[in-house]
């Protein structure tokens, strides 16, 4: 799968046609609640890619103490979650 093909979705272009090629014309909190859901609905079903049972308690118990974190503290272990999670899926 490539950035192109993930791109050339329907739901994608009349989002970024309502909110802008880059979703600017979003809020803050409306960014963040679509994220939520986003990732969200990559975790609901175990998949291909999504194995529940694969999650150590380590990871579940890290999880847990997100609260210890700043915003942008937060911000940033997002963007490298999603950069790992991108090259795996891509070229693992």
């Amino acid at each position: 799968m490539t950035r192109q093909t993930y791109t050339n979705s329907q739901l994608i272009e009349q989002m970024q046609e309502s909110w802008g090629q880059q979703f600017e014309q979003l809020n803050i909190s409306e960014k963040i609640w679509l994220l939520s859901y986003v990732i969200g609905h990559m975790a609901a079903d175990e998949s291909e890619v999504y194995k529940p049972m694969e999650i150590d308690d380590c990871v579940s118990m890290a999880g847990e103490r997100m609260s210890e974190l700043s915003f942008y503290q937060q911000i940033d272990l997002a963007k490298a979650l999603i950069n790992q999670i991108e090259n795996n899926y891509l070229h693992g």
